[in-house]
């Protein structure tokens, strides 16, 4: 298979393999039908991950049937399975399991100073760690016995106290991650588990583990505390040569004289954490021919990653697919977010790693359209991911499990019929531009050691630190702005980089140019290398040059250097810009120039005899520009949406480089190929121009598909006790001007067994704890199926939804010996109606036509789904004489399926929303139908005046020449 036809007809390994979210009751059949589900819209895998709301006990036999059933289905249908290592997150406590023993729970050392007047006696507690002790302002001297006398006078008294990690989100505390043994009893707990109750799990067909979050210090942060774990002190000396507990004090008190210590203290701490976990599960899936694919907590440079992890750089090359998480439906803008992809890919590049991992979408909120998934996934794919896994694929969202980081881009949502457009755009992308060489002239130094050695516990972070933060990202964000690609560095790779005449490598990368951001300390074998590859290549330095340099010797303060003097011709700036950056990098050709449009990212990879470059526009607007290629050839544009492949029009050469026109949607993309081998064809600019725009119509016919939605929220309730039982009974009230059809309820967390009563003892209880719901006081009976979710019930109203006011009741009876249930989800009403009025009754109407503008404010605020807009109106005879006649539709919330006189046109997922129809538009009368599709924002969480729905424009026929 070459490039092209992977990319035409990607194989699993380049499709998306999502969180899918084992949280009820588990069953084969249901299962099987969701990886059908998965299979159907071009998924290539999934993640099996336990979640909250599960009830089949995790690691019971029942759940391991379960995995070893998905995992012969994905293998039977060839898919990639992968088992995610926890029961929710983060990683290591293997459900509560392992931190059950006090011993493999994480510890934390705080240092707390008091002042005491002699004469005194000091006892120390077998919590402390050290002590340590001066007379008035003398020197410290370390306590060495459990009990000290001290003398008249004033005494400055620390204690480095020791304690357990506190509770974290449902746990009761946290992994010990320093610790092998702590690690050890996780992998015997979760992996080798898994192993013993599958057997051989590669021959099964699971592809590996997922590790979530894992870390060497939680979330949220004390700043006084530093991670501990008892055989802290003696790897410290065996790493460094010196006793940590000697020199404690020093990594707690500001100034030059414990950097040092400060930067080794993190070192050995970030070296027990790879060491224990990573590399410990790495080996681990090695000799079984496993991946381990995830990431740890906080990739976010620079302090937060530093907190949680020590460095990312050390960690991620232990895993085959080093990863991320991007836990929203936003690109991170100016914040540190918005360098992560490209932090883990450069992670990845040092690593010799070709796939880059992304856990993504989540915590975006029931909002989140194909159109955001694009933009999002863009952002990512730009900057060098290419392994997509959607958070998250619900097997329900019953009940609270809807609130557990929504949404779920699974079979709940309104857009999953048309999510294989999404997940082949995905596929194709990746599969493009996966391997190869990543084409990148410029290395930017990772400044974490500046962070390791200024950062003192205390109350607040210092302004050294946050200047170091604070100055990172600007210069990562600008560089992508110029369009000048570039890899970031660690120190530990770059100490050992080689030159040639015009370039340096680091791990086998090559660079024309290194950028140094704001920093104030640098290794002594850092500085080496500096030297020497500034005799090869530009170097610039942004903000201070005035750095410390640690020689690893901890009993002498470091020496203070100017990189202006250590590096002749270095290139100083106070601060990154567009120009400066530009004019100091003039003397290294740009691999790709783009016009006036820094919120245009590039790609460019060159694999199989191609130059391959993937534009991306990050903004919201549409961008029209010219690109320079620093290649020569023959361009195309392969469309990702579509797979075709076509001549790139209007390239042309220009001083030796290829140029084209780049017209980009807001969050719109390209890919271009260019074939060196082949000369360039003549390929016009073809720019659809229009001359005439002609308004399809004022109102349009409208159908909602399967009737509009009330939530009904607003109850009355009533409580009755009698005997051993109680009583719940809601109540609500609508108004129907006409008869309703069609019309039913949607009910969810109201089964129509006995509830909250254990099944053997169901029969005896029936009478008493049923949840029985009523129209106008007569039950309803006719059970309907299931809508939205599997898990949802569904009741048909039938023929009773006459003119009037009705009311709704639900009562729920339970037995005094079982837990009471109540009614804790909304219900909903559906049918063929619209809303006239929210007060103390809603007023249901017959649907009427709509206009464009939102459905929202026109009896739709709650409906998510699929409503199709139908018009016939007459095409006048003169518009035919014209070259291109365009149905442009505006702005669209969220997608829209496009038929002309019954010929399916296709669906556009994202802008632009414009679809050539003059080959089936005829003279005269003609049938237009829009089906738009939304999100499950109105149904779940109700209208939100940011996402509206339906057609949002006027739609025109534009008629125009080329």
């Amino acid at each position: 298979m070459d490039l092209y036809e992977r990319f035409f007809e990607p194989p699993a390994e380049f499709r998306q393999a999502p969180f899918w979210f084992w949280n009820h009751d588990l069953d084969v059949e249901t299962l099987g039908w969701q990886i059908e589900q998965m299979h159907e819209k071009g998924l290539g895998g999934f993640v099996m991950h336990a979640r909250h709301g599960l009830i089949t006990p995790y690691l019971s036999d029942a759940w391991f049937e379960c995995v070893r059933f998905c995992c012969k289905k994905a293998r039977d249908l060839g898919l990639i399975a992968w088992a995610y290592d926890e029961r929710d997150w983060p990683s290591g406590p293997a459900g509560g399991q392992v931190i059950a023993e006090r011993a493999n729970r994480l510890s934390y050392l705080r240092l707390h100073e008091e002042k005491i007047e002699g004469p005194a006696e000091i006892t120390l507690s077998d919590d402390v760690i050290a002590a340590y002790c001066s007379a008035d302002d003398g020197p410290l001297e370390r306590i060495q016995t459990p009990a000290l006398a001290l003398g008249e006078g004033s005494h400055r008294l620390l204690r480095a106290v020791r304690f357990e990690c506190p509770p974290i989100l449902w746990f009761e505390s946290y992994l010990d991650t320093l610790d092998p043994q702590a690690c050890q009893a996780f992998l015997r707990s979760t992996y080798d588990l898994h192993e013993a109750k599958l057997g051989n799990l590669r021959e099964l067909g699971l592809a590996g583990f997922f590790t979530d979050e894992p870390a060497l210090s939680t979330y949220p942060d004390d700043l006084r505390r530093i991670p501990w774990t008892p055989m802290l002190p003696d790897a410290f000396r065996q790493l460094k040569g010196y006793d940590l507990l000697e020199r404690l004090p020093d990594l707690f008190a500001p100034g030059d004289a414990g950097a040092q210590v400060r930067y080794d203290y993190w070192a050995v701490a970030t070296t027990l954490f790879e060491r224990s976990y990573f590399e410990t599960i790495e080996s681990w899936c090695d000799k079984r021919g496993l991946e381990l694919i995830g990431h740890p907590l906080g990739e976010e440079p620079l302090f937060f990653q530093f907190r949680c992890i020590g460095d990312i750089f050390r960690l991620l090359k232990h895993m085959h697919r080093p990863g991320m998480d991007h836990i929203s439906g936003n690109i991170g803008a100016d914040s540190p977010l918005a360098i992560v992809p490209k932090l883990v890919a450069s992670a990845a590049l040092l690593a010799g790693r070709e796939r880059v991992g992304t856990e993504t979408f989540g915590e975006s909120g029931w909002g989140l359209s194909l159109r955001q998934m694009k933009w999002v996934a863009d952002w990512q794919m730009v900057q060098g991911v290419n392994y997509i896994i959607p958070h998250a694929f619900y097997y329900s969202i019953a009940e609270r499990r809807k609130k557990d980081s929504p949404p779920s881009e699974f079979y709940q949502a309104p857009f999953w019929p048309h999510y294989r457009l999404f997940a082949d755009y995905t596929a194709r992308v990746t599969a493009a531009m996966t391997g190869g060489e990543h084409v990148a002239k410029i290395a930017v130094l990772y400044p974490m050691a500046s962070v390791w050695a200024d950062f003192v516990p205390g109350d607040e972070v210092g302004d050294e630190v946050m200047g170091v933060e604070h100055g990172f990202t600007p210069v990562c964000r600008a560089l992508l702005e110029i369009h000048r690609d570039y890899v970031i560095v660690d120190d530990q790779s770059f100490s050992g980089a080689t030159t040639d005449d015009n370039s340096f490598a680091v791990n086998g990368l090559y660079f024309e140019a290194l950028v140094l951001p704001p920093m104030t300390t640098v290794r002594a074998e850092t500085l080496a290398a500096l030297k020497t590859v500034a005799q090869a290549v530009p170097v610039i330095a942004v903000g201070n040059t005035k750095l410390r340099v640690l020689d690893a010797d901890p009993h002498t303060a470091p020496n203070l250097v100017d990189l202006v003097d250590e590096l002749p011709g270095l290139r100083a700036l106070a601060a990154p810009s567009h120009e400066n950056l530009e004019e100091a990098l003039s003397s290294i050709p740009p691999d790709v120039r783009i016009d006036e449009a820094p919120q245009v990212y590039c790609l460019h990879r060159r694999k199989d005899g191609l130059d391959l470059f993937f534009f991306a526009n990050t903004s919201t607007d549409a961008v029209a520009t010219t690109a320079s290629l620093d290649v020569t050839g023959a361009a195309q544009i392969w469309d990702p949406m579509t797979g075709d492949a076509t001549p790139a029009p209007g390239q042309h050469m220009a001083d030796g480089r290829i140029e084209l026109p780049l017209c980009l949607a807001p969050m719109g993309s390209h890919l271009v190929a260019v074939d060196p081998s082949r000369h360039m064809p003549v390929a016009p600019d073809i720019e659809f121009t229009p001359e005439t725009r002609l308004k399809i119509c004022e109102v349009w016919e409208f159908t909602p598909e399967n009737g509009n939605f009330l939530p009904l929220r607003c109850w009355d309730m009533t409580t009755r006790t009698r005997h051993k039982a109680t009583e719940l009974r809601y109540a609500t009230s609508f108004v129907a001007i006409e008869p309703i059809a069609n019309l039913r309820a949607i009910l969810d967390g109201i089964p129509a067994h006995p509830v909250n009563v254990p099944e053997a003892v169901r029969p005896m209880m029936a009478s008493e704890t049923q949840a029985i719901v009523l129209l106008d006081g007569k039950p309803l009976c006719e059970e309907l199926p299931w809508e939205i979710d599997a898990k949802f019930r569904v009741l048909g109203l039938g023929g009773r939804c006459e003119a009037g006011t009705h009311r709704i009741e639900v009562v729920v009876k339970n037995h005094g010996w079982f837990p009471q249930p109540g009614l804790q989800e909304y219900a909903w009403l559906a049918g063929d109606f619209q809303i006239d009025s929210e007060g103390e009754a809603p007023c249901l109407t017959p649907v009427r036509g709509l206009r464009s503008g939102p459905w929202e404010r026109q009896g739709f605020p709650y409906f998510s789904g699929t409503g199709t807009y139908c018009v016939q109106f007459n095409a006048p005879d003169e518009i035919f004489d014209r070259a291109l006649i365009r149905l442009d539709m505006g702005r669209v919330g969220d997608l829209v399926h496009v038929e002309v006189n019954g010929q399916d046109l296709g669906v556009r997922p994202w802008p632009p929303y414009c679809v050539h129809i003059g080959d089936v538009l005829r003279p005269g009368e003609n049938t237009l139908a829009l089906s738009v599709t939304n999100t499950n924002r109105n149904l779940i969480e109700g209208p939100d005046v940011n996402t509206c729905s339906g057609l949002l424009d006027d739609v025109c026929i534009e008629i125009g020449s080329a």
